[in-house]
């Protein structure tokens, strides 16, 4: 048996797993079970027998005898002596054990990767590929089937535990959405100056009211700007007071320190992130809130300043939303990109001619990769129409929205002010 003092190892955990394994081979697959998870060679061996014959122990112990050169009675006791052995130690302990194992190794097997391709000036761009893989040994933890089983039970049900979906708080959008859920890319497009910054932070401050906890990426504003924004739009104070420095009255200057009470309030769960610009970095940064427990949500503001280092801006967007969609399935958590349409669509003047998916800017990818598209078209100064044009497993619709530019704010139509509103339309 091999040493467990001279390499990476632990052949008594091994070994009992093994037994359990003999007992009920299902478990593999429950606990993830892997060769590379059995380090000595003979017990590495076996495994693999076992998967081969889906746990038929006879029949390991035939190949076994095949594989080993040894007489078939002495090895027919050999592992009848074995399997026989009682386990005394807990099986949960020792598969932590296997796994905790397993993790080093992995660790350190892209340690080594990653000192090599440093040492060999490799690109900045392939050196955080490499570091990526190494946060996956710490955050990625996949869901056995009894998890998964339980969970649509709760979901079925409307038990306790189901699983969490997001609201934005705006009825007409959640009643279509159903709000955001983990596993989810969402996309919200639109035309420059289109308000998709506006939407996007009224999300935010519905959502962080909800006891959520959001990120938000900002690579077109500094934070200073997005919290002038919010303290608009909590507390109601004209954004261009805030931000030009004109003369507040005595009720404004009120009101605006009750909205940095607010927002200090808040400040556990909402965090801005201004300094970041490389999917590598983004993704690097989602990865350690969420080992620390502080992401819920995640917006990025806005996807085509994100830096990739493809030559065609088409491949740069793909690698980018891909990543973003891998991190949305690993962490369990909702992704929202803010995203841009073309110009052409501003050529289209017909009233029924409205935002379609192709006009989404640079690339199939977004749209491909998302679960959910919201996009945003601008009726007047007064009010935004909300087209969601895919939704994965809902239907699809348009909502109305009124805004309050000079607030930042985004309300609800009621019943009457939304007939009222397309009857003149009409």
């Amino acid at each position: 048996m091999t040493n467990p003092n001279k390499e990476i190892g632990n052949p008594w955990a091994e070994k009992i797993v093994l037994q359990a394994l003999m007992e009920d081979w299902n478990r593999k697959a429950e606990f993830d079970l892997t060769p590379f998870d059995f380090n000595d060679t003979i017990y590495n061996l076996i495994f693999r027998l076992l998967d081969k014959y889906n746990g038929n122990v006879e029949l390991v112990n035939w190949e076994f005898i095949k594989s080993w050169d040894s007489p078939e009675h002495q090895t027919r006791d050999d592992l009848q002596n074995w399997f026989s052995t009682s386990i005394t130690i807990n099986f949960e302990e020792c598969l932590d054990e296997l796994k905790k194992i397993s993790k080093q190794k992995k660790q350190g097997i892209i340690a080594k990767k990653l000192q090599s391709v440093i040492m060999n000036w490799w690109t900045e761009w392939e050196i955080m590929q490499v570091a990526n893989e190494l946060y996956e040994t710490e955050t990625i933890k996949r869901q056995d089937n009894e998890s998964i089983k339980q969970e649509i039970i709760n979901d079925a049900f409307h038990l306790q535990g189901s699983i969490k979906r997001y609201l934005t708080s705006y009825k007409e959008i959640d009643d279509i959405t159903w709000g955001w859920y983990p596993w989810q890319l969402i996309t919200i497009a639109a035309r420059t100056w289109v308000w998709k910054t506006m939407i996007a932070l009224n999300f935010i401050a519905n959502q962080i009211q909800a006891w959520h906890k959001c990120m938000f990426f900002s690579l077109e504003m500094w934070a200073k700007e997005i919290y002038q924004r919010l303290y608009s739009r909590f507390w109601q104070i004209s954004i261009s007071k805030i931000k030009w420095y004109f003369e507040l009255t005595e009720d404004e200057t009120k009101r605006l320190g009750k909205a940095i009470d607010t927002m200090d309030e808040y400040e556990s769960r909402l965090s801005i992130i201004d300094d970041k610009f490389s999917i590598w970095e983004i993704v690097a940064e989602i990865r350690k809130a969420y080992n620390k427990n502080a992401v819920d949500i995640v917006y990025i503001d806005y996807v085509w300043l994100i830096e990739s280092k493809w030559e065609s801006r088409n491949y740069q967007i793909a690698n980018i939303t891909r990543e973003l969609k891998k991190l949305t399935q690993l962490l369990k958590i909702p992704i929202v990109i803010l995203a841009q349409m073309n110009r052409q669509i501003e050529n289209r003047f017909w009233w029924w001619d409205e935002p379609k998916l192709s006009d989404l800017r640079d690339s199939w990818a977004i749209e491909q990769d998302s679960n959910v598209v919201l996009m945003l078209e601008k009726v007047d100064d007064d009010c935004l129409k909300v087209h969601i044009r895919k939704n994965r497993n809902w239907p699809l619709g348009t909502t109305y929205q009124k805004l309050t530019g000079k607030y930042m704010t985004i309300w609800e139509f009621t019943d009457k002010e939304r007939q009222f509103y397309l009857q003149q339309q009409d």
